[in-house]
């Protein structure tokens, strides 16, 4: 080691103890700094391309690994998560420990800065754009105008002055982690995990982070608590189907730059769903408000014109004559035949008949709150389903109830809850509350599904099918924001020449304008409330 290095190597101890009271040991033997339980490696020798100094920069590599030593947990939970997020949660804790660290020691920043050198000029390729993301988190003098590196920072700090730190527990990071990472699927940016080095070169390369044996393939798992629709490297997930409990169905998919079908594109696979433990949701679908709700809709359905219809039959007694009835019986009388036949009509109301299948938006989206309250989307839309079913069922339709999600086309994933021949009883109410939000919607593919089980069912009256959605459709093998609408009007126009109806209860008001482009204004009914959905009903002839 140069004579140099061996008095940085000396004073390193020191400067620690100065800084944090930590003595953690030193090792000069790697090539890029590591932490191994409290051992920092570093590089034997080391010339920063920042152009820094050696001391310069070996104070701030051991000041960074320090300040994990101070302020990470042990270990994260990388069950779940592909490598494009793994990176992007080391980039995000980096920067979190960072920005504590400085609160403690404002004099660090000026240590660290210089060392992040990244800027625009780079391009925008996933690893020039982290280096450029860590540099916004650390330098508040760096401007960048990059939309994905303005969202990481409103992900990371409250405030323009960035003193309010919004990511502080692990699932927090999490979180913020699968969501820049889904833009990063959008985009399509390439990423080779296995020749990634995290950057700029003075920090760890974030090995503690991963319990040993955790892959870094992702898993169909749904991470806690929050449920993530990360896509990582888009391939590699668009390739990881969930096990299908039957046979896995090919559709079709509309690509609106060639203006045709790409035929055989998406797979889905269906999916039993077991009973659900979420009490909540099930006290919700048996309160007295929802029982309420049962009935309104039933007194809603029964005065629709579609269930009015009428069956005329020809009687003695009635309110009008049939005409054709009256000639039949004058001619009779003229040829000297019997002539006592009915002359009356009575018409006759029949129950409602045909079938309807519900299909339940379950991606990651629909575990946010609905309209300011303690209850999620997903949970408002299972309640409402339970009490649009049983409402149905009672005036004579068939409903099926299904929950859908994706996580690339070759991951479209259906949930049955309910067949179209099963009551609507408490073990539904039970699948319903074990459905769970993952992954995204690609809204087109599960259109297509539905209305195939719809005319497939073969049943007398009216095919329909109704989605309860956040209205957005997206994926995270989809970069065009118009792609999946446009595939979902499609599918949409499709079923409707099928003679099925598709009507949307859109329970986000973000997602209004986009349910409308692919359902129409007329089929679209806007929830916000519970007491909304007989109205709603009513008014899309549900």
């Amino acid at each position: 080691m140069a004579a140099v290095a061996e008095s940085v190597r000396a004073a390193l101890p020191p400067y620690l103890r100065t800084l944090w009271s930590a003595q953690p040991q030193l090792k000069f033997v790697d090539a890029m700094p590591f932490i191994d339980g409290h051992s920092i490696h570093l590089p034997v020798d080391h010339s920063s391309p920042a152009g820094a100094g050696a001391w310069q920069w070996y104070r701030a590599a051991v000041a960074h690994s320090a300040a994990h030593l101070a302020f990470s947990p042990p270990v994260f939970d990388g069950r779940g998560l592909a490598p494009i997020s793994r990176a992007l949660l080391g980039v995000l804790e980096d920067a979190r420990i960072e920005a504590l660290a400085c609160r403690e020691l404002p004099g660090l920043r000026r240590l660290w800065m210089p060392l992040h050198t990244a800027s625009p000029a780079d391009g925008e390729g996933f690893e020039a754009l982290l280096l450029r993301l860590s540099r916004s988190l650390l330098d508040p003098g760096y401007a960048d105008d990059h939309p994905w590196i303005r969202k990481g920072r409103a992900l990371f700090y409250g405030d323009d002055a960035r003193q309010i730190l919004l990511l502080r527990r692990p699932d927090e990071l999490r979180l913020a982690a699968s969501l820049l990472g889904n833009d990063i699927g959008q985009m399509r940016l390439q990423f080779n995990s296995r020749m990634y080095v995290p950057g700029p070169d003075y920090r760890d390369d974030s090995r503690w982070m991963w319990a040993s044996g955790q892959s870094e393939e992702p898993q169909p798992v749904e991470p806690p608590p929050s449920p993530s629709s990360d896509p990582g490297n888009s391939d590699e997930v668009a390739q990881a189907a969930p096990p299908a409990s039957g046979p896995v169905l090919r559709y079709p998919e509309f690509d609106r730059l060639i203006g045709r079908l790409r035929h055989g594109w998406c797979s889905v696979s269906q999916q039993a769903v077991g009973d659900g433990d979420h009490d909540a949701l099930r006290r919700s679908i048996s309160a007295a408000g929802a029982q309420a709700l049962t009935t309104d809709l039933i007194r809603i359905l029964r005065q629709s014109r579609a269930h009015q219809s009428k069956a005329t039959r020809i009687a003695h007694e009635g309110d009008a004559f049939d005409i054709d009835a009256v000639v039949r019986n004058r001619v009779a009388r003229r040829v000297r035949r019997a002539s006592d036949g009915p002359v009356f009509r009575r018409a006759v109301t029949q129950s409602r008949r045909g079938q309807l299948m519900v299909i339940i938006d379950q991606s990651a989206s629909s575990s946010a709150a609905w309209a300011g309250s303690t209850t999620s989307l997903l949970q408002a839309a299972c309640t409402i389903t339970a009490s649009l079913a049983s409402a149905l069922q009672t005036c004579g339709m068939q409903v099926a109830i299904a929950g859908f999600s994706s996580n690339g086309r070759h991951a479209v994933a259906l949930q049955g809850v309910k067949a179209f021949n099963e009551p609507m009883d408490e073990s539904v109410v039970l699948r319903l509350a074990a459905l769970r939000s993952q992954h995204s919607t690609r809204l087109g593919t599960a259109i297509r599904h539905a209305t195939r089980a719809v005319v497939d069912e073969r049943g007398h009256g009216s095919r329909q099918v109704v989605i309860v959605s956040d209205g957005q459709p997206w994926d995270v093998d989809v970069h065009d924001p118009h792609y999946l609408e446009s595939d979902a009007h499609d599918a949409v126009m499709r079923a409707r020449r099928q003679g099925v109806a598709v009507s949307c209860l859109v329970l986000d008001p973000a997602g209004q304008a986009s349910a409308r482009k692919v359902f129409g204004a007329r089929r679209v009914g806007m929830l916000q409330t519970m007491a909304g959905l007989p109205e709603q009903v009513r008014r899309l002839g549900i």
